[in-house]
Parts: C-alpha cells; structure tokens; sequence
C-alpha cells in the first residue's frame, strides 16, 4: 500500500501529523542558535601570563618558551603559536578537529604546573577563546560627575565582575580612566647619607602594615578572641614607619628619607568616545559559544547593571551612563533576516511562476504549500543534527525554494491527467501520486546526491559546506514525503468542494470572473498561449536541429566555447569580501612619544574623519596607548599606539574607508593605516613567515620582504610583527668591578629595578578597594642622568651605580613572535583594489599569491633562515584540492544514480554532457556580475551539478518511451519528446531561477556572501537548459541510431531493459476494474482505464490519447455525463478542458 493510499484513507491523521511536525518545527526554530557562518574556527585555547614590567626578551626567555617546550607534547595539538610583548605572554594551541577543550584544559594546567616560572610572574591563565577573535560588545561608560580614578575602579570592581558571570562571555578586559596609588618617593641623596636602601623600605613597609589573629583567651567563663592590628589606615602613617635606628638613637623613619603622598597610577591608556574620555569595557565571547546569545545576555543584563550602580549611589551628577558602541551581532542578526526575506520573496515569485503555466488556483496553492511546511519541517532535522541557523544553512533553505514545489507539480499534473480522464478525486488523487512516486524519488535522490561527497572535504570548506548540503536535502526530502501524502490529501479535500468538472481557473472563475480574466487570469491565459506558441516554434526548430546534427553540435562547442573565452581571467578567493558598518584606523606615532602627545594626536585624527565623512559617521571610538586591530593576537601597546573605531551609520563601508583615507593622507610624526574588521575569521590574505633564530637578522630579511610587497599595486596594509619597541636603556655590569666591591650583581640589578620602575611594597584599605603603596626614586624624573646618579647601600658604603655598570642607549623589540618552537616574523598584506579602468575592483587572491612567491623566491637568505607563504593562499589551495574532490565525486554520484534510474550505460553519459554546459554558464555569469572563484561559488556549482541534469532526464525518458511504446524511430523520438516536454523543463526551470533571483540582486548586508551561489545556480542553470534543449535531443538520436546500426544486438538489449518509470507502465494501478474507473469499454484495458482500441495518429500508448480523439462507450453514470458520444481532447489540456495534452504530459518526471 502506498504513502499517497494510506493518507487517503487517513486524511485526518494525515493532516494531524502535519500539524505535528510544524509545531515541532517552530519549537525546534526557537532553539537553534544565530551564528554568521558554520564554525569553522579550529578547536583553539590560549595560555596566557603577565610579567609585569617584563620586556618582550624576558617575555620570551622566562615565559614562553619554558611553556612551549612542556605544551608541545600534548597530544592533539597540531600547531603552537605565541607572541611575548611587554609584560604579557600569549600561546595560542591549535588542536584536531573533534578535540574535546575541557580535557584539553585539564592536560594544559598539568603541564603548565610543571613549569617554573618567575615569582614576579602572575599565575598562566587558560583561555577558552581565540585571541585573533575581536570583542563581542564594546561597551563605554561616561560619568559626567564623576571622576576617572573612581568610574575606573568601579568598572574594574563591580561592572567586570557582573559581566563575567554571564553564560558565553570568556574575557572581560577594562582600559582608559585612572587608577590610584600612594607613592614612597626616596630622595637619593638621603638614601645614599644613611645607607638605606629601596629594598629595606619595601621589606620594612610590609612587614609592619599586618593584622594577625592572636589566638583566643579565657577570662571570667568568656572566650575572647585577640587580634593584632597594625595595618595602614592612611598614607600619612606611612612616613611615621620606622626604618632604622641612626647614631646617637636617632630614630630614621620613611619621612626622613621619601616624601610620601597620593598620586594617580602612571596612565597608560586613555579612551575617547567622540572626543569624550570614558571607560572602555570589551567583552569576549568563548570559543564555542553562540555570538548573538551571548551579545543578547550582556545587553540584557545592561538595565541590571545599571540599577546596581543607582543603589551604589551613582546618580544625579554622579551617573554612569553605559553604552554599546559596537555590537558585533547585530551585522549576524540583519544578514540572516536578509536570507530569510529574500528567500520568501523568492518563494512567493517561484508561485507566481508555476500559477502563470498551471493557471489553476488549486494546484498552485497545494504545491504552494510544500514550501513553507518542508521548511518547517527542516527545523526539527536541523535541531537534532545541531545545525545551526547561519548564512549556509538558511542559504540553502533559500535556494531549495524553487525546488521544493517540483515534486508536488509532477504529483498534480498526474492527478489532473486522471482527473479530465473520468477518475473520482480520490481515486485520481491515490492513482496519479502512486504512479509517480518511484520517479519523483529518484529524481530527488539525483538533487541530494551531489551532497555525500562532504563527507570527503575537510577543513574550513567540509565544515561551510557541510550546513548547506544538510538543509537542501532535510527540505528536499521532506517535499517529496509532503507530495506523496498531503498533497493527495489537499487536492481531494479542494477538489471535493467544486461543483462541476476541474477545469478552466477552477474556484475563481465563479467568485471573481471579471476581475479574475483581466488580472491574473488574463495574465496566465496570456502566458500560457505563448507558451503554447514558443512550444509550436521549438517542434519545428528541433526537426530541424536533429536533421542536421553536426552542425548542431558544432554550434554548441561554438557557444560553449565563446562562453568559456568570455570567462577567462575570472579571478579567485577564498571567500567574498564583506561590506561592513565599520572600520579602523591605526595610529603610530614616532617611537618615545609620551601617552599625552599621541592622545592629542589620535583626537586630531578622530576630528578630521568627522568632517571627511560627515552624516555617514555615527561614533567614533579612539584609544590611545594601544592597538587591538580587531585582534587580541595583532595587538600592539605603547604610548606611541593609537587607533580610532569608525562606526557608520548607512551602508557604504569600502566608499568611506577611501574616503576617509584621502581625507587622513600624510601625517606628519605619525603613520595610519586602515582595515575594515574580520566577521568571518580567517587567515590573513597574505601573510609570509620568516624563521631564524637572531632577531637582528630576522627583522633585516622581513624588512625586505616587506618593502618588495608594500610595492606591489595590490598590497594594502602592508605590515610586520617586527615591531620597534620603545627605546631602550641597557644597563652591562662590570662584573670585575662589582667583585671589587663584593656587591652580587643579583642585588645590584634588583635595587635598580625597585628604583626606576619601582615595587609594591604592600597596600592598605580604604572602603571596599585596596590601594597599592609603590617605593621608588626620585631620580627616575631626571632621565638618563638620574639613572647614572643611582647609588648602591653596601657594607655601610654608597657605591655609585655608575662606577660598577655601563649605561647603554638601544632600541628594542616591540614583540617577538614564535611558530612551533622558532622565532619568525610575520609579514601581512591585505588585497586592495585597482581602477586602471576606471572601476575599482579587487585583485585576485590567485595574482596576489604568484607575486608574493616570487618575492620569496628572489630573496637570499643565510643558512638557518628561511620564509614560507601561509595565510589565507594555504587554506584556498586545500580549499580547492578539497571542492576538486567533491566536484568529481558528486558528478560519479550522479550519474550513479542515472545509471540506475536508466539501467542503461549510454543515457546517463548523453545526459552528463549538461554538466559543462552548466558550469561554463556560470563562468560567465560570474564573470558579467564581476564575482571570483571563491569557496561559496564552489558550493553553487556542487548544487549546480544535480540540478542540471534534470532536464536531460525528462527528455531522455520521454524519447525512450516514445520508442519503445509508439515505435518511433530514434530521430522522431527525439523530437517529439523535447517538443511534449518543453512545458514543464521551461516550468521548473524558471521556478528555480526565479526563486534564486532575490538572493542574487538584493543589497544589504551580507549581501556578498549570498549572491555569488545564487549567480553561479542561475547561470549555470539558465545556460544548460538552452543548450539541452538544443544538444540533447540531437546526441540522443545520433547515439542511439549509430547504436542500433552498427550494435543491434546491444540495442535490442537495452531497449528491453526496464526504464524509469516501470512501476507506471507495468504496477498494478489502484482499483482497476473499469467499471470503478469511471470509464466504460468494448476493447483493452491498459493500466486499468479501458479503451476500444482508441486511435492516436495509429499509436496508443497506455490508454492516453494523444493529439486526437478517444472514442469509446461514454462516461459512466456519477461522473456527470452520459451518453456514447467523443470524448475531445485538445492539446492545451492544462486547463482541464480535455484530454492531458502532449505538451504537459509530464507523467512523473521532475525537472
């Protein structure tokens, strides 16, 4: 019993299931997460330490790579990368797919333990994010009232805290405002008189600020507890601190020797939101959390945080105003609600196309409905298997529009075939949906088969692809269930309900016949008469073609070929190139220049984009004293580091990025660059790596590298990781000098240190927050000539510092990078665009990546050094190794699934000449819309291959059938099956290529990685089935007619084999007996409709007449006629007036 015969009978459990499965769908719709693009990201965790007041070289000696060393032997790990910059270390893990983190993190801290670190280091912390990752939400907070020591604290303290507990959020980093700190200032000359050194302060000021519990004491039956109080309470009982006892008894405290006062905390960083100073908070998501649910959890928890604030008294003068400034989530958010709306506009196009050929309302309306309901039902497929809703996935939902009604028109034009011959609804409804089921299955199965290869691509394009390929086959497969089983059902139940024959514009023509006929009405009967007429003008063009055939096919190559000449210089990528609201400027101001110089020069910057952009502007966000680059691992600090975040407020981000550029052009003392931020993270499109193991000699070889790039036409952004740090005094101690005067030269570098950077001797409490109390010298404010004034308490003598070290002036290393256990620099460039003619487009990835290598190639290097090309050109090539395998397998895949359907060898290889047609058509469909060769055309043109194929299918069953039914010869075959199915190949066609047609033109953001698939689909599609309906029908009855000349017995042998459609020709058809079919004969009966040997221009095929007229006893009582008289069919038999016309006989088969 069929699927269509069991909803028949159970039309209420039908419909039920129905309603099940949609609300399961919008449960399941609610519960799967938002995310831009499938997760792609490799498994990464990232140990991070602070050293503070550590130069990048002890960075490195003391941090990095004593870690290194114990991480590189965890298993699952597949690369280590790191970069030591002042005070931080950060070394990024890169493990195998499918590497579960939480017992990675376990083995990590094993390791990590087993590391001695430096005491002055801070605890390695284990980091579930990636650092090349921007932040989620930046957020500001600006007190008009309140002071920046105070609004620093608070955000530190209370706002941080909050934040990190929320689910999702990894890191929580605070910058800009002031924080405070009680200065011990030693006076040196003081110092040097009475032999105190830095460190005895340090020592004697924390061992006295203590408080201890002193045990407990019985008295009189109670238990008292003592305590011992002797802690701090105000920095003025610091200078009363004794430190020694001088000659004579005096007694020497701090006063005596340093003056002692509060101050704020030397500033490093500064934070500016439109001029305004304010208190950046940026938060990180994790690694494998969602970005819109953690965005959503923070700006939830906002109007909370703004309430604590309130109750801690922060209103009035002293309000705190917290405010998103960006919002990394809200570009995912528009950009899949892009998909979605161009996906229903493309629907709603793809049925104004099937009404216009079917020009009936109900079957418009019944396959109408598989649409949204296939959808829905998607969602419960998409839950289970933890798809998630993102650019692929709902892309694919998208582009399956169009072809999700296919199924149900093959399944309607079988019933109404039924229907105009006698049958009772439900009968024609159960008859028409068995008979075509087994064909529209293995139609569908040649859609989905395209898609088992994924299993075989890795990487980046396994996982992008993988979301895709999911969704098109949960909605192809859920259409086809919907067409055997609820459209049956929907077709009886509207059927049912009209009085009369089907035919004409059913339901309409009664309510609405005036206004039906002169609006969509008159529009489909237009339509269809002009289809009628093109299908009239292509029988006589195929006669034609088939009778000469080389020349035919010769004018085939010809297009075929123009068009690939059209393509050539089609550039490639790995992906698109995304428009986005926002972009970055960096600033970098000659090295040495104090925090207050470069913030003055930052707001300069920040002022002139205002004006350069105008009304286009909506915030900027300048901080000084660093620079994130929209990466934590790219990030430079130093009072000479700037950057202002352009926020705009309309589309058009590469117009103002140029603008803005034109507008910044040369700065004096000061370099700028400009990047729009990473929303798909991916490698670099140019990065080159240099290993050696001398820093001089490195940096030397990546300057040159460097300089040969930045000269090229395409490079933009060009810059290293080999960066100058602030200049450097180097201290050399003589160490024979220093063993002259016995002095240790451990506690001669550690005195100095406590001098010039000064140590946190203890802290004492005021309120709820600590502040530190810093010992240092005065002579740290007089320069170099402070630091030779320095002197060393020794044995009762102060030994200049000067007699026993040299005092040296040299630059240093910004930061130094390493690559699995060596040194490198890394070199970057981004793609710009060229306008030698006029219009601005981007080079290809492909021209860029020749040029570096040759770079590369022609520059010598000494033994030991040596450079490689990574970056974004190693993930295309694996990229294009991968969707080269794919391609290959999905096309076997095919015509696996041909064979099978044909049982023949040489059908299925006649129909896969439609593939070239297909791809060189979205060659140069690409190639007119100025698109490239990316990852996302690649997945078009996978798609591309198992729909293109469906139109050689329809018209090779039908020349078959044709054969072997009416006896035609090849040729006659050939042309009379493209003439009869020219209708529906036009018909599923244009459903599909309309339905891609919002998603290729409509703007918006994430407009770039939505087009190029539907562009590539269209065109190639647009382009097959032109040349299909030219070449097909030729090659078929040339092969076959050599075939049986020159091979008869193999032609005989395949002529007897069982074709497509068996299950039509030879099942045994529900209800047979003629007396049920409504249909009274005096001759044969032929699946189970009997006839008296009607004619047919001399043929008859199945008890089908085609093109002429059906004579037989008459209708049976109940149908509504009677009498003996014809039957007339006409060929326009769409609109039910007659018999099925030759032209719209699709028995069952899908194009």
């Amino acid at each position: 019993m069929s699927f269509a015969t069991i909803s028949l009978k159970r039309p209420v459990t039908t419909f039920m299931a129905v309603v099940g499965v949609l609300v399961l769908g919008f449960v399941s719709f609610t519960s799967i997460p938002l995310t831009l693009m499938p997760d792609f990201s490799l498994p990464r965790m990232t140990v991070r330490t602070e050293f503070p007041d550590a130069s990048p070289q002890e960075v490195e000696s003391l941090i990095t790579r004593p870690l290194e060393e114990n991480l590189s032997i965890l298993n699952g790990v597949t690369g280590i990368t790191s970069v030591s910059r002042a005070e931080m270390s950060d070394i990024v893990l890169e493990f195998a797919w499918g590497t579960n983190l939480d017992t990675a993190s376990l083995e990590i801290r094993e390791k990590i333990h087993q590391v001695r670190l430096p005491e002055d280091s801070k605890s390695p912390v284990i980091l579930k994010f990636n650092p090349n990752s921007a932040p989620v939400l930046q957020i500001v907070a600006i007190s008009e009232g309140l002071d920046f020591t105070a609004l620093r604290e608070l955000a530190d303290r209370e706002l941080r805290r909050e934040l990190l507990q929320l689910p999702g959020v990894a890191m929580v980093t605070v910058s800009g405002g002031d924080s405070e700190e009680v200065e011990v200032l030693l006076n040196e000359g003081q110092c040097s008189r009475f032999g105190i050194s830095a460190g005895s302060v340090i020592a004697t000021l924390g061992a006295q600020n203590v408080n201890l519990v002193g045990g407990e004491v019985m008295d009189g039956g109670i238990k008292y507890v003592v305590r011992t109080l002797n802690e701090i309470k105000t920095p003025e009982s610091i200078g009363e601190t004794v430190l020694m006892q001088g000659q004579g008894g005096a007694v020497i405290r701090v006063a005596d020797v340093a003056s002692v006062g509060r101050r704020k905390a030397e500033r490093r960083q500064a934070t500016f939101l439109n001029g305004i100073e304010c208190v950046e908070i940026a938060v990180y998501r994790q690694g494998d959390s969602n970005i819109v649910e953690t965005a959503r959890a923070v700006k939830k928890r906002l109007p909370a945080l703004n309430r604590l604030l309130d109750r801690l008294g922060y209103r009035g003068e002293r309000a705190i105003k917290l405010q998103v400034v960006t919002d990394s989530s809200t570009f995912v958010e528009r950009s899949l609600k892009e998909v979605v709306d161009t996906g229903v506009m493309g629907g709603l196009i793809a049925v104004i196309i099937l009404f216009l050929f079917l020009a009936r309302v109900i079957p418009t309306v019944a396959a109408a409905v598989t649409i949204p309901v296939s959808i829905v039902a998607s969602f419960n497929l998409m839950f289970f298997g933890n798809v998630s809703f993102n650019m692929m996935s709902l892309g694919g939902l998208a582009l399956g529009v169009g072809m999700l009604v296919d199924n149900s028109i093959v399944v309607l034009e079988n019933i109404h075939r039924h229907r105009t011959l006698g049958l009772p609804p439900a009968q024609a409804a159960a008859k028409g949906a068995e008979e075509v089921t087994g064909a529209i299955t293995a139609s569908t199965l040649t859609n989905i088969a395209v898609f088992f290869p994924v299993v075989f691509v890795h990487g980046m394009a396994g996982q992008v692809f993988g979301d895709l390929a999911l969704t098109v086959t949960y909605s192809l497969m859920a259409s086809l269930l919907l067409s055997v089983t609820l459209i049956p059902c929907v077709v009886t139940v509207l059927d049912r309900g009209l009085p009369g024959e089907i035919r004409g514009y059913g339901i309409a023509r009664g309510l609405f016949s005036g206004l039906w006929k002169v609006t969509l009405g008159g529009a489909a009967k237009l339509f269809s008469s002009a289809a009628e007429t093109l299908q009239e003008k292509y029988s006589v063009l195929a006669r034609g073609m088939i009778s000469r055939p080389l020349f035919t096919l010769f004018c085939t190559a010809l297009v075929v070929g123009t068009t690939l000449f059209l393509s050539r210089g089609l550039g490639s990528s790995l992906m698109p190139e995304v428009e986005q609201l926002e972009f970055m400027v960096r600033v970098r101001t000659s090295e040495g220049t104090p925090l207050p110089a470069t913030r003055d020069r930052v707001n300069e910057i920040a002022s002139t984009l205002k004006k350069a952009l105008g009304s286009e502007l909506e915030s900027t966000l300048a901080s000084v004293g660093y620079s994130s680059w929209g990466s934590d691992m790219d990030r430079l600090d130093g009072e000479n580091i700037g950057q202002v975040n352009v926020r705009l407020a309309n589309a058009g981000g590469s117009g103002a990025m140029a603008r803005a550029s034109a507008a910044l052009g040369e700065n004096p003392g000061a370099e700028t660059e400009i990047k729009a931020p990473a929303i798909i993270e991916l490698a670099e499109p140019i990065e080159v790596r240099v290993f050696g193991p001398d820093l001089t000699m490195l940096s030397r070889i990546a300057t040159g590298i460097e300089r040969r790039i930045a000269s090229q036409p395409w490079a933009d952004g060009v810059r290293s990781s080999m960066i100058k740090g602030a200049p450097e005094l180097t201290i050399s101690v003589d160490r024979d000098a220093a063993a002259h005067y016995g002095i240790p030269v451990e506690n001669l570098l550690t005195e100095i240190r406590r001098k010039i950077r000064g140590e946190t001797a203890t802290d004492f409490t005021e309120g709820e927050g600590k502040i530190e109390v810093v010992v240092r010298s005065s002579a740290r404010n007089n320069g170099i000539d402070g630091l030779r004034s320095l002197t060393f308490p020794w044995k009762g003598n102060s030994i200049p510092i000067a007699s026993v070290a040299a005092i040296i002036e040299t630059p240093g290393p910004g930061q130094i990078s390493r690559a699995d256990g060596s040194r490198m620099v890394r070199i970057i460039s981004g793609i710009a665009g060229n306008s030698e003619d006029g219009a601005s487009r981007q080079v290809p990835l492909s021209v860029a990546i020749a040029d570096v290598k040759g770079i590369i190639a022609n520059t010598r290097m000494p033994a030991g050094y040596y450079a490689v090309l990574e970056g974004m050109g190693d993930e295309m090539a694996a990229t294009v190794d991968s969707m080269t395998l794919a391609l290959a397998l999905a096309i076997l895949m095919v015509y696996i699934v041909m064979a099978s359907q044909f049982e023949s060898i040489l059908d299925p290889l006649i129909i896969m000449v439609t593939v070239p047609f297909s791809l060189a058509g979205a060659a140069l469909a690409l190639k007119l819309t100025g698109q490239t060769m990316n990852l996302v055309v690649a997945i078009g043109a996978v798609m591309l291959v198992g729909i293109a194929v469906n139109n050689g299918i329809v018209l090779i069953d039908a020349a078959n059938r044709l054969r072997r039914e009416e006896g035609m010869t090849p040729a006659m075959a050939a042309a009379e099956a493209a003439r009869r199915r020219l209708r529906p190949i036009l018909m599923t066609t244009l459903t599909t290529i309309t339905g891609l047609l919002p998603l290729a033109l409509a703007g918006g953001e994430g407009a770039e990685l939505r087009a190029p698939m539907a562009i590539t689909v269209m065109g190639g599609l647009a382009m097959s089935t032109l040349l299909t309906l030219v070449a097909i029908p030729v090659l078929h009855a040339m092969v076959t007619s050599f075939v049986g000349k020159y091979f008869p017995g193999m032609a005989n042998s395949l002529s007897d084999e069982d074709d497509l459609f068996d299950e039509i020709r030879n099942g045994d058809p529900l209800n047979s007996d003629p007396v049920s079919n409504g249909i009274q004969s005096n001759g044969t009966q032929s699946s189970g409709i009997q006839s008296n040997g009607a004619q047919s221009n001399g043929t008859q095929s199945s008890g089908i007449q085609s093109g002429g007229t059906l004579t037989g006893a008459g209708a049976q009582p109940g149908d509504g006629r009677s009498g003996n008289g014809p039957l007339h069919c006409s060929p326009g038999g769409l609109d039910g007036s007659g018999e099925l016309s030759d032209n719209a006989d699709m028995l069952g088969v899908k194009a």
